[in-house]
């Protein structure tokens, strides 16, 4: 086998690889926007449980989700139903629903930053791959 044999055959490995990379980090950058998305979704839920629980007797546009928003009345609104996994609804005194919603909006955020690093890593690794292959194709060049 020559030397460019050799480097050509590195270069199809370092190609493989560096399109494994990429379908890494685009699948990771989908996770990380469903996670911010959930996030943001999490971080209005607690607003409005925040400003409901002061409400009595009153008109109240109500967000239901993808900007909907329903007229509704609000008797009383110290206890809530919230999920707490499988479909299975709890009802919680509101504080009691913010603590579970700002618990589970904690674990989203270091999930995030765990796949916002994980992402990094994958970058800087296509980007010794692309040196690496340069290298490569510089000596292949020399020939």
């Amino acid at each position: 086998m020559s030397k460019d044999d050799s480097g050509q055959k590195k270069l199809n490995q370092l190609a493989f690889e560096a399109q494994s990379c990429q379908q890494q980090g685009q699948a990771m950058q989908q996770q990380i926007s469903s996670l911010q998305s959930t996030s943001f979704e999490a971080r209005a839920t607690i607003e409005t449980l925040k400003n409901i629980q002061n409400v009595k007797n009153k008109k109240v546009l109500l967000p239901i989700g993808s900007g909907v928003l329903v007229n509704s009345e609000v008797e009383k609104a110290d206890k809530i139903l919230i999920e707490v996994g499988s479909g299975i609804m709890v009802e919680k005194h509101v504080p009691d629903a913010i603590s579970v919603l700002e618990e589970r909006l904690k674990k989203i955020d270091e999930t995030r930053a765990r796949l916002q690093d994980a992402l990094m890593q994958v970058s800087d690794k296509l980007r010794a791959i692309d040196k690496d292959a340069k290298e490569i194709m510089a000596k292949m060049d020399e020939k």
